[in-house]
């Protein structure tokens, strides 16, 4: 299993420096604690369960040649060897990609982080670049493709049967020599992909998930007004017989709704 760190979820920019200022944005700061815990949630059930909260088509096995970089399988512990193949499905298949997991080398996912925008809104995005998977050509792949036609009609005109021999034997490893394996692209971008080829939302939550943070909140603000309550109790400003904490009765996905109440 891929190691992955906590993402980080943080207030920033002049949010950040109003905090230190001793401003209070605890209604912000808590708004970017529980949209970061909400998403080390779906990144977990993503990574581990293959499950991104909708039905995923499987990868194609219509023969279309898929191209995956050297470089991109090497950092998934690969060789690298094969460069060309037959369709997505065997493609996704040699790299040991589960349908709906989105994994691969885990750039993507480890450039998870949540923070505010402005002092009102908070957004989880992906940042910074890692390995293309596919492969990314030196040159225009039109022009690599016409120098390819070239060169195999040079050798269809050999007449030395060892030599024609020799020359297709390296027309096997024609490509590589135009291949980047530096090739990087923005996470971003790739979660994007996903969306395009798959249509679907990686860090989309599924409605459980959403009531468990509205329990979670709705339990915090009760503890405040319970907290309030006591206190007026105790000064002899209130008068009841009795007072009691909420039932701690999720109606939301429990997992998160543990791991929330964990965090905050």
């Amino acid at each position: 299993m891929i190691k992955i760190e906590p993402a980080p979820a943080q207030l920033v920019g002049k949010a950040a420096e109003l905090k230190k200022k001793g401003e209070n944005l605890s209604r912000l700061d808590l708004a970017v604690k529980v949209a970061g815990v909400l998403h080390e949630h779906v990144r977990e059930r993503a990574i581990q369960r293959a499950d991104v909260g909708t039905p995923v088509a499987p990868y194609s096995s219509k023969r279309r040649k898929v191209r995956i970089s050297r470089a991109y399988q090497r950092s998934l512990g690969l060789s690298g060897d094969k460069v060309v193949y037959r369709s997505s499905a065997e493609a996704h298949a040699a790299l040991h990609m589960r349908v709906g997991q989105f994994l691969g080398s885990a750039g993507m996912w480890r450039s998870m982080r949540t923070r505010n925008v402005g002092l009102s809104q908070t957004t989880t995005e992906f940042t910074g670049s890692s390995q293309a998977q596919s492969v990314q050509w030196r040159k225009p792949i039109k022009e690599v493709a016409k120098l390819y036609q070239a060169e195999k009609t040079r050798i269809a005109a050999l007449t030395s049967k060892g030599a024609k021999r020799n020359a297709l034997n390296r027309l096997t490893n024609f490509f590589a020599k135009y291949m980047r394996d530096d090739a990087r692209v923005t996470n971003n971008f790739k979660a994007w992909s996903v969306l395009e080829s798959k249509k679907v939302n990686v860090l989309a939550p599924k409605l459980s998930e959403l009531e468990a943070c509205n329990d979670v909140v709705q339990d915090l603000a009760a503890n405040l007004v319970l907290d309030a309550m006591i206190a007026a109790l105790r000064a002899g400003r209130l008068a009841v017989s009795e007072v009691s904490q909420l039932a701690e009765r999720p109606a939301g996905d429990p997992a998160l709704w543990a791991k929330l109440r964990r965090a905050l």
